[in-house]
């Protein structure tokens, strides 16, 4: 764990981009040997999507994981997820006698 295990250059990717998007499909470059056991890489550029840099390798378990890159070599994140302004906690509302139509729960 934590050595080197393989290296693709990148003239290497950006052939294998051209020659895959040029007649539209898909084309292994490269395998090795991961930590857990045979990783791949796979260029694919089929028409209607965007062609993509796809890194096939095990885990642990032996289940196989992908990781997916855009041609431009960008780092994949998660979107964000959509927040919720935090609305406050309310308590049970009681009228007082004070002022009975008063509601703090209502805005």
């Amino acid at each position: 764990t934590g050595g080197f295990l393989w290296n693709v250059p990148q003239s290497v990717i950006d052939e294998t981009f051209a020659s895959a998007c040029e007649v539209g499909v898909s084309q292994e470059i490269e395998a090795g040997l991961g930590t857990y056991g045979p990783s791949v890489l796979v260029v694919s550029c089929y028409e209607g999507y965007d062609p993509t840099l796809t890194l096939k390798a095990f885990d642990e378990h032996g289940k196989i994981n992908e990781l997916h890159f855009p041609q431009d070599y960008t780092p994949v994140t998660a979107p964000v997820a959509p927040t919720e302004e935090p609305k406050p906690l309310c308590p049970v509302w009681a009228p007082t006698s004070v002022n009975p139509m008063f509601d703090p729960c209502v805005g």
